[in-house]
């Protein structure tokens, strides 16, 4: 049989009793720490883009601002008709680049032998087949028989 100890029933009174003070106390001090915290992160921020800038250093938002910028170029200088915003985008069958047939060219170079796989009531098959989790995605089981087939036939 455990015992109660006496101090124990008055700690928790006073716990309780306080506790319509401490929840406020606590929650202002919390946003308190975000705010300072947050001002802070923001004028580190502002030193390091003011060194970036006065330095030789290249900011992350220009490199990524660049790295748009040539996907777009890019995207354009293969489908100038695409560039245009009142030009639809092509139904059916996607548009194939000189680049894709390229790579598809350079793919069918490879000693693969091309197999047929088909999974009923399935719309996407790539994630079936490459399968990369299959504890979270039960569904991916369904494409081990190809990985086996694809381990078991693959010759170095």
């Amino acid at each position: 049989m455990i015992t109660s100890v006496p101090w124990a029933n008055l700690v928790f009174q006073v716990f309780y009793a306080s506790l319509p003070l401490l929840v406020p106390v606590a929650t202002s001090a919390l946003i308190g720490y975000f705010i300072v915290a947050s001002r802070s992160s923001r004028s580190r921020i502002k030193k390091l883009e003011s060194d970036a800038s006065t330095s030789a250093e290249v900011r992350l938002v220009d490199i990524i601002e660049s790295l748009e910028h040539k996907v777009v170029d890019l995207l354009e200088s293969d489908h100038p008709d695409l560039a245009r915003s009142d030009h639809p985008l092509p139904q059916g069958h996607p548009t194939i680049s000189d680049n894709h047939r390229k790579i598809a060219r350079w793919l069918n170079t490879l000693p693969l032998k091309k197999e047929l796989a088909y999974f009923p009531d399935v719309w996407q098959t790539h994630t079936l087949i490459v399968s990369r989790d299959v504890a979270k995605f039960e569904y991916q089981k369904m494409g081990e028989p190809v990985i086996r087939h694809l381990a078991d036939s693959f010759v170095v």
